[in-house]
């Protein structure tokens, strides 16, 4: 009978384990429900190459992966799915914590980078409108680059919305009455 009291040693081992997480996280104010996995046998999944919904470019919580062996296929099905942990079968309290704390934390980090990402993408995109809203205008009223970016401040304000809106409008205007790109190709020349 050791199997069964290997059993029941590591079934109260992972509900001390999940007890001492619960502790700790609540520590830190977050709400943490703890679910509880059934165990589902990855071999066929691997094997078979099925294909799992999983945005691995903007993933919506934290992935651990439980495994009972590794091979490189599996491993090269984790680095796809961009898992941030792996814990290996069988389950052992030892390091269990450690690998839930980093992984929830590196999640966090990795989405305050993709969102400031995000922010920086849209900022650089406006500053090439304004470039080039900029450029419109001065080959079309034949201004400086000051004077052009002065008129598009001013209609802003006058029009109360930023100077990307006005930027895009232009842009948008040169493109319907003119041609895509007429007048800017012809500032570049």
């Amino acid at each position: 009978m050791p199997e069964v009291e290997d059993a029941v040693r590591l079934r109260s081992d992972k509900s001390a384990a999940e007890d001492h997480v619960r502790a700790i996280l609540h520590q830190g104010q977050q709400q943490v429900r703890i679910v509880r996995l059934k165990t589902l046998n990855l071999r066929p999944i691997v094997e078979d190459d099925i294909v799992l919904n999983w945005n691995a470019e903007d993933p919506p919580a934290v992935l651990i992966a439980v495994v009972d062996y590794e091979n490189p296929i599996i491993v090269d099905k984790l680095l796809r799915l961009q898992a941030q942990a792996v814990v290996g079968l069988p389950l052992r309290t030892f390091g269990i914590l450690a690998n839930v704390l980093l992984s929830v934390n590196n999640h966090k980090r990795e989405k305050r980078l993709r969102t400031r990402l995000e922010r920086m993408n849209t900022k650089l995109k406006a500053h090439r409108d304004i470039d080039k809203a900029k450029s419109i205008l001065m080959v079309a009223n034949n201004m400086t680059e000051q004077t052009a970016y002065q008129t598009l401040r001013e209609q802003a304000m006058n029009k109360r919305t930023t100077i990307e809106a006005i930027a895009t409008a232009i842009i948008n205007t040169s493109d319907l009455l003119l041609g895509r790109g007429a007048i800017v190709e012809t500032a570049t020349d």
